[in-house]
């Protein structure tokens, strides 16, 4: 197979249909922002836990799971926090403030890791490879 035929197969946004999503992101309610984004970030948090890919799987499990604790994704947000952008930290505020992130109460952790992944659901939505390839390059 050539470079091309490659490349049309991997095509990333065809592979998940983001063109189903709505043009406008204002229609898209934020908790499926959210859903989105925990999914994304399970996966991306996933292959970083395993390496090289010689670990056995219950390590790589615990190893994925320091990645995917609330407490991990706040502190993965409050170091990108004061480099979003007007978009990124209006997704984010939706996050941190949305009825998903109240209801486990004022849990300070989980609201901010909602934001988080609000904002990562939002990104991969929107196709910001660039973006979301910075934020995980920089941070994991």
């Amino acid at each position: 197979m050539d470079k091309q035929n490659i490349e049309k197969h991997l095509n990333i946004e065809e592979f998940f249909r983001l063109e189903k999503f709505h043009d406008n992101p204002e229609e898209i309610p934020t908790d499926i922002f959210a859903y989105i984004g925990d999914s994304f970030f399970n996966l991306v948090a996933s292959i970083e836990s395993v390496g090289d890919g010689r670990i056995k799987a219950n390590k790589a499990n615990r190893e994925g799971v320091k990645y995917k604790r609330a407490s991990a994704q706040r502190e993965l947000m409050k170091s990108i926090v004061d480099t979003l952008s007007e978009d990124e930290e209006r997704f984010f505020k939706k996050g941190l403030n949305s009825q998903g992130a109240k209801k486990r109460g004022n849990d300070y952790d989980y609201r901010w890791a909602t934001g988080f992944e609000t904002l990562i659901g939002y990104l991969f939505i929107m196709k910001r490879w660039e973006r979301l390839s910075e934020i995980f390059r920089n941070n994991l």
